[in-house]
């Protein structure tokens, strides 16, 4: 999970494809008798190995560690599990007991140092600060591009919702709807609560609607689209966005959207 957004799904999908491969590896094994009856041990020796030729392990590891498999959005907006920890105030130790997992090169410089001193200390966790503190399990479930969207994205977008009167909404988000941050006030962190939540925790979470879409399947240099955002179920308002690409290295990123209304 992130705060905001929890990437539980990693381990999930990890656990899945763990599963998968045990399964296939047992089916490949043969039985224990051979086609003429006899009892076999296997196939003969085939030599040495050959090493693989294809594919590269650096980046196998970071499809396997990051790869999400465009789920995220059931298991953070559907199932809505960071609510549902932070509601049920589980530690990171909890959390690692149900099998989650944390990738320590993502998590920061100064958390790291920290546990690692705690765990030195203590090897089972058990009197670490950090691992029995509610409070750190969505911090240590958060992507490293977060905390630095925080810093360096965040205070645009305020400036940009503050400084335009037309504007009422401004985020980022990648190719699969992940919004690293917001707007402050859309940055909450989350309390378990529905309402609250669902208003104030927008940062972390997978959005991509048909629109989000559309727009991030268009090649052109901006995407503009109207649609009706509801209010209290009875009154609504009339909102336009512009999706403009954000291109990283070369590659797209994500779209950087705009809300805004159309003052009389």
């Amino acid at each position: 999970m992130t705060s905001s957004h929890l990437r539980i799904s990693r381990s999930v999908c990890a656990l899945a494809i763990a599963i998968s491969c045990a399964g296939v590896a047992v089916a490949a094994r043969p039985g224990p008798m051979g086609h003429s009856g006899a009892a076999i041990e296997g196939p003969a020796d085939q030599g040495l190995a050959l090493p693989q030729q294809r594919g590269d392990a650096i980046a196998g590891r970071e499809v396997f560690r990051s790869e999400t498999f465009g789920n995220e959005g059931f298991w953070t907006d559907a199932v809505r599990l960071p609510q549902g920890i932070a509601s049920a105030k589980v530690t990171p130790l909890q959390a690692l007991g149900l099998g989650l997992q944390i990738d320590a090169d993502m998590v920061g410089a100064a958390t790291k140092a920290q546990l690692g001193a705690e765990l030195m200390a203590d090897p089972t966790g058990k009197s670490s600060k950090l691992l029995n503190d509610p409070a750190v399990t969505l911090a240590l479930y958060r992507t490293t591009l977060s905390d630095w969207a925080d810093k360096a994205w965040r205070p645009l977008f305020d400036r940009l919702r503050t400084t335009h009167s037309s504007v009422i909404m401004c985020s980022a988000a990648d190719m699969n709807g992940f919004l690293p941050t917001h707007v402050t006030e859309h940055s909450r962190a989350p309390i378990g609560e529905l309402a609250h939540d669902t208003r104030y925790c927008r940062n972390g979470r997978i959005l991509l609607d048909d629109v989000d879409k559309a727009a991030k399947s268009s090649s052109a240099s901006f995407f503009m689209s109207v649609y009706r955002q509801e209010g209290d179920g009875t009154n609504y308002i009339v909102v336009r966005n512009v999706y403009t690409p954000v291109i990283v290295l070369g590659r797209r990123w994500g779209d950087l959207e705009v809300a805004y209304q159309i003052k009389k």
